[in-house]
């Protein structure tokens, strides 16, 4: 999971910076453009299949860095500029967090499986228990357990309010 994560921004980036001459150092190019820019291209690369991503909080700190490197960089300050996150956000007017978009993601990807049917493997997966010995101590944080966090209640009375669900 980690190693992905690690891809997953190592490929942003790497895009982020193919386009720093012609779009982000480039002073013709509104804000809000290259707000939309980053959130369109950037974002994507970063999130992809995030939807399945159990991220622990070093996970997600590695993420919040990313998403705040990008973003100083579109506004034009370094961090020796001593620049509070919360003031480039508000200057950028960027009011969701990475960290966030992977929520919706992955509340969105859940809502699916819990209607999907019984037969469909992501159904059969959420719904098995792959559990193995393993040595005592807390258990990792699985997809099961951040979809109960990101919700505030179980799984089961999720499936029920997303099996009620108005087409």
């Amino acid at each position: 999971m980690e190693e992905d994560i690690k891809r997953r921004i190592r490929l942003a980036s790497w895009a982020f910076g193919r386009l720093k001459n012609t779009i982000w150092s480039n002073h013709d190019i509104t804000r809000s453009l290259k707000v939309r820019i980053y959130q369109a291209i950037i974002l994507l690369i970063a999130t992809n299949s995030s939807e399945s991503w159990a991220l622990r909080e070093k996970d997600r700190h590695r993420l919040y860095v990313f998403e705040m490197r990008c973003l100083r960089a579109i506004l034009g300050v370094s961090i020796l500029d001593k620049v509070r996150n919360n003031t480039s956000r508000q200057r950028l007017n960027v009011t969701t967090t990475i960290n966030a978009a992977i929520c919706k993601r992955r509340l969105k990807w859940a809502g699916h499986v819990f209607r999907m049917p019984e037969h469909r493997l992501p159904y059969q997966a959420f719904k098995n228990d792959f559990s193995k010995p393993r040595p005592p101590g807390r258990p990792p944080s699985g997809w099961k357990e951040l979809i109960q966090k990101d919700l505030g209640m179980t799984t089961q009375a999720a499936e029920s309010c997303a099996a009620d669900r108005p087409d």
